[in-house]
C-alpha cells in the first residue's frame, strides 16, 4: 500500500510539473514551394526555454530536434526520399523550461500527395513556361519538373509530368525527355496567352503543381535590341541640340580670362581708374595806359630784371616759384607768392607800356 501510495505521488508531481509549463500555441505548417516550415507561438518566453520539435508521418523514420527559435524548416527532412514528401505527415511541439515539459502539441496534417487525405496538400511551381507564336503556328516549351528539379531525381524512371494547356490541350513528357513542347493554335482574333495545369506521377501518386496564369507570347530579343538602339539614337540627337543651344547663347568669352584673377584688369574694381586732367600754368597780360615818364623808367628798369638770353621780339621769360609743401605742414613762416609783387611792366615799343601778371 504504501509503495502504491508513493506511485500515485509521484505520477501527480509529474504531472503537475507538466502542466506549469506553458504549451506552445498556433503551430502552423507552411509549404511555399520546395521550401516545408512549422512556426508557433510561445506566450511566456524564457531565457532557458527551448522547443523539442518531433516530424512524424506515414514513414517509420520520424526526425526529433531541439531549438530555441520559434519555427523550423523541414524540407531537408521531407525531401529525404519519394515516401516522405508523397507520406502523410504531421509535426508535434514540445516546450522545456529546464527539466520541465509542456504538453506536446501538433500541426495540421500535410503531404505533397494529391491522393492523400491530409490536411494541406502542398504543391510545386511550374518551371519558366515559353510561349513562341511563328507563322507557323505556336507552341508550349518548358523544362521537364523531373530535370528542373534536383529534388525529384531521385524519382525512378517510370515517373512522368502530365499538364494541361488552355487553350490548346493535354500533353505529356517523360522522364527521359528535358523539355516538354505542346503545339497549340489560337482562334482566330484571340488572344495569344494560354495557362497551364501538371501533375507528376511518381508510385501511382501524384504530386500537384500550381496553376501558371496568362503566359503570353515572347517577345524576339532582336525587337528589345532594336528598341535599346533607338533609344540611343534619341538620346545622342537629344544631346546634340542641347549642346548647340548652350554654344549660341553663351556669352562671349573675355579674351583676359585666362589670366589669374590677381593680374586681370580691374579685379575686384566695380570702377575704372581715371588720370588726372593736365593743367597748364596760365599766363594773364593786362595792357594799362602809360604813365608818367617817371613812373615808366622805374617799370622799365624793374622789366629789365630778365636773362640775357632774352629772344629779341620782346618776350619775356619769368621764373616761377612755389612754396615747399613740406614746410607748410611744419608751420614754418615764409612768404607766400601772393604777398610778393605779382605785376610786372614790359616795355613793347613807341612808349607803350604792358603790365605782365606773373603767375605759378
Amino acid at each position: 500500500m504504501l509503495l502504491d501510495g508513493a506511485f500515485t505521488v509521484l505520477l501527480l508531481i509529474s504531472g503537475a510539473s507538466a502542466v506549469s509549463v506553458p504549451p506552445p500555441t498556433k503551430v502552423v505548417v507552411s509549404c511555399q514551394n520546395l521550401k516545408v516550415t512549422v512556426s508557433w507561438e510561445y506566450s511566456k518566453p524564457q531565457p532557458q526555454t527551448t522547443f523539442r520539435v518531433e516530424v512524424k508521418g506515414s514513414t517509420v523514420n520520424d526526425e526529433e530536434e531541439t531549438t530555441t527559435d520559434h519555427q523550423y524548416d523541414l524540407s531537408h527532412f521531407v525531401w529525404a526520399s519519394d515516401e516522405r514528401y508523397m507520406g502523410f505527415n504531421y509535426v508535434s511541439v514540445t516546450a522545456i523550461q529546464g527539466g520541465h515539459r509542456s504538453v506536446p502539441v501538433p500541426s495540421k496534417t500535410f503531404s505533397f500527395s494529391a491522393h492523400k487525405t491530409a490536411d494541406i496538400i502542398c504543391k510545386l511551381n511550374f518551371p519558366p513556361v515559353d510561349l513562341k507564336v511563328e507563322d507557323s503556328g505556336a507552341k508550349v516549351m518548358f523544362r521537364n519538373p523531373l530535370h528542373y528539379y534536383s529534388e525529384l531525381k531521385q524519382a525512378d524512371n517510370s515517373a512522368s509530368f502530365k499538364f494541361t494547356v488552355s487553350p490548346g490541350g493535354e500533353g505529356e513528357c517523360l522522364r527521359s525527355q528535358e523539355i516538354c513542347v505542346r503545339e497549340i493554335e489560337f482562334p482566330e482574333g484571340a488572344e495569344q496567352c494560354v495557362n497551364l495545369t501538371g501533375s507528376l506521377i511518381v508510385d501511382n501518386q501524384l504530386v500537384s503543381f500550381s496553376e501558371t496564369h496568362n503566359i503570353c507570347r515572347s517577345i524576339p530579343p532582336w525587337v528589345y535590341v532594336t528598341v535599346g538602339i533607338i533609344l540611343l539614337l534619341v538620346l545622342v540627337v537629344v544631346l546634340t541640340v542641347v549642346s548647340i543651344f548652350i554654344c549660341m547663347t553663351r556669352p562671349p568669352e573675355d579674351e583676359n580670362s585666362h589670366l589669374p584673377k590677381n593680374l586681370q584688369p580691374n579685379h575686384g574694381k566695380p570702377y575704372y581708374t581715371v588720370n588726372p586732367p593736365h593743367i597748364s600754368p596760365v599766363v594773364v597780360l593786362t595792357v594799362n595806359e602809360p604813365g608818367t615818364e617817371e613812373e615808366a623808367e622805374h617799370l622799365t628798369s624793374e622789366g629789365q630784371k630778365t636773362n640775357d638770353d632774352d629772344s629779341s621780339d620782346g618776350s619775356v621769360k619769368t621764373e616761377c616759384t612755389s612754396v615747399d609743401d613740406e614746410e607748410e605742414e611744419k608751420g614754418e613762416e615764409s612768404t607766400s607768392s601772393y604777398d610778393r609783387p605779382q605785376n610786372l611792366q614790359v616795355d613793347m615799343g613807341d612808349a607803350e607800356m604792358v603790365t605782365g601778371y606773373s603767375g605759378c
